[in-house]
């Protein structure tokens, strides 16, 4: 969340869990990010739609979309 930004995505996972990996890839599957942080700054990528591909220490490997504005 928030979903659309413009300028940080912020993931939240049940306490129990934590963040292997997160990583953020364009339209055309470049990684553009690559990281653990739970909040993301975001400012430096151009406007348009990302995936979001994050690795829990206690579950699969999660998907998500999200708008740059």
């Amino acid at each position: 969340y928030p979903n659309p930004t413009s300028d940080f995505v912020s993931i939240e996972v049940p306490s129990n869990e934590k963040i292997s990996s997160i990583e953020i890839k364009n339209m055309v599957g470049q990684t553009v990010y690559l990281g653990h942080q739970p909040k993301i700054d975001v400012t430096m990528l151009t406007s348009g739609v990302y995936t979001l591909e994050m690795l829990t220490t206690g579950g699969p490997r999660l998907y998500n979309k999200f708008i740059k504005k």
